[in-house]
């Protein structure tokens, strides 16, 4: 099943939502995530959280939700794992980058906590987290950056400007910033976490 989570941070464009909206097979609000489908006149199957932060619409009673109030999880977590328990496969999550850093670095912590190849739809970039012995290749001329979220061992980047091979990256050491992709890129590692950011319009969702 392909799943679209959409949060409460600062709205995509209605063109951005509408094509994420289209490609899903099922979408799901976190709390203030209806608000921003609401205002591009779209709506969820399904909205979790404890709609504490639904202050600027109004949720209508035939919407399908799920209430979850625990205060140890964040709306990206409580998202998260509905999206894993309904079976996901593919899985991509906009709305994550509001005006506080503090709640964009925490979404990619819970992301980083499950499985899945989770794409990050943001203003003008797609990322896509990259899991061990799970090689993401896509063509690609621009730039392109990949960080660890964790340490990793056995980096493998190709196709581009500044290719890495067999390298170690951690967030106090080596990582690849603002790379350049010069045709088929390839990314490849042997253990840890990594997000893959690509400059690219994200309403053309990609392939890879």
């Amino acid at each position: 099943m392909k799943i679209f989570g959409v949060l409460g941070g600062e709205a995509l464009s209605d063109e951005i939502l509408r094509a994420w909206v289209d490609w899903a097979d099922f979408v799901i609000a976190a709390d203030a995530g209806f608000c921003n489908l609401s205002s591009a006149g779209l709506r969820p199957n399904l909205v979790v959280g404890d709609m504490d932060s639904v202050v600027h619409c109004e949720v209508p009673e035939s919407q399908k939700m799920i209430r979850i109030s625990a205060q140890d999880s964040s709306d990206c977590d409580k998202l998260l794992s509905v999206a894993v328990e309904l079976g996901a496969r593919q899985l991509s999550i906009g709305c994550m980058h509001g005006g506080r850093h503090d709640h964009l670095l925490a979404n990619f912590a819970s992301i980083s906590k499950i499985n899945l190849a989770v794409k990050v739809v943001l203003p003008l970039e797609i990322g896509v987290q990259v899991l061990p012995n799970n090689p993401i290749t896509f063509e690609h001329f621009g730039r392109i950056s990949l960080l660890p979220v964790v340490p990793c061992t056995g980096v493998n980047l190709s196709g581009v400007r500044w290719p890495l091979v067999d390298q170690s990256l951690a967030m106090d050491g080596l990582v690849s910033l603002s790379n350049e992709g010069t045709g088929e890129v390839t990314v490849s590692i042997e253990s840890g976490k990594a997000m893959l950011f690509v400059h690219t319009d994200p309403s053309q969702i990609p392939t890879w």
